[in-house]
């Protein structure tokens, strides 16, 4: 009879610690874990599954970073409910993500994505200006964009992207060998707000498309001028229009000084001229 009721009271206090003490340490815990292992978690207990997916704050990113198949993962967590107000997804050098992945999002998982705030697609070269349309249709909040080293998109990509997500502050379009100035021009006439952009690797920008995004944002360019003279080399001007660099580096001048901006943004500029 005592050890029946031993056996009677160990299950209740490990009932107890299950509905009670283990929930209050995942609170804890989770907050310092990673989303793969918080994923991993799920499959201990399901109370701890329960636990875990009652915290929305756990499951506003979605992480599939060089993971392969990524295409087909994405299509299946967006369709969980503990993902319907994903704010961040990472697919960096994922493997397997196409446009039509993209489509499957916009027809079956349109509800998830209206919160999505930041997308990652850099290293993903079968996303093509098709996906751009599609994903920048799909997620009208999105501030942060990133898709370097993609060989694919075009100018056409990047006016999709400005006519549908307004609220874009940081992009990321290095090493996307196929974007000419058209798109600095779009990037400037409809991104005014924007705190980073990165051109690193940009062999189609010339002075002229520096210049659209320096004239509708000089916060921006004083920033790229500021943090890296070497920019200035990287522009690669030729010998035939070699008088361009002056001319750029004097308007710049001229209306630094009217907006008033610091006297070190000009000696830069001299010295930038004085690299090429």
């Amino acid at each position: 009879m005592k050890m029946e009721e031993e056996k009677v009271k160990a299950a209740e206090e490990e009932e107890t610690w299950s509905k009670e003490t283990v929930p209050k340490v995942i609170r804890i815990v989770s907050t310092r874990l990673s989303q793969r292992d918080i994923i991993s978690l799920l499959l201990v207990s399901p109370w701890l599954h329960r636990t875990l997916v009652s915290y929305p704050s756990l499951w506003l990113v979605i992480d599939l970073r060089e993971m392969n198949n990524a295409g087909n993962r994405l299509v299946s967590a967006l369709s969980i409910p503990r993902y319907r107000h994903v704010r961040e997804i990472n697919l960096e050098f994922a493997q397997d993500i196409e446009d039509r992945h993209l489509e499957l999002l916009k027809t079956k998982c349109l509800g998830s994505l209206q919160d999505l705030e930041s997308l990652n697609l850099n290293g993903c070269q079968k996303i093509s200006d098709k996906g751009i349309e599609i994903i920048s249709s799909t997620c009208p909040e999105l501030k942060v964009f990133s898709i370097y080293w993609n060989v694919r998109v075009t100018d056409i990509g990047i006016q999709h992207l400005v006519k549908n997500c307004k609220h874009i502050i940081d992009l990321n379009l290095s090493g996307c060998k196929n974007l000419l100035d058209k798109s600095l021009q779009l990037i400037a006439d409809n991104y005014q707000e924007l705190e980073s952009l990165n051109l690193t690797r940009y062999v189609h920008m010339i002075l002229l498309g520096l210049f659209y995004i320096w004239s509708n944002n000089i916060l921006l360019m004083s920033e790229f001028i500021y943090h890296g003279i070497r920019f200035f080399q990287a522009v690669q001007i030729n010998s035939s229009n070699g008088g361009d660099h002056l001319a750029f580096a004097y308007i710049i001048e001229t209306k630094t000084y009217k907006h008033g901006k610091e006297k070190h943004i000009i000696e830069t500029i001299k010295t930038g001229q004085q690299l090429l």
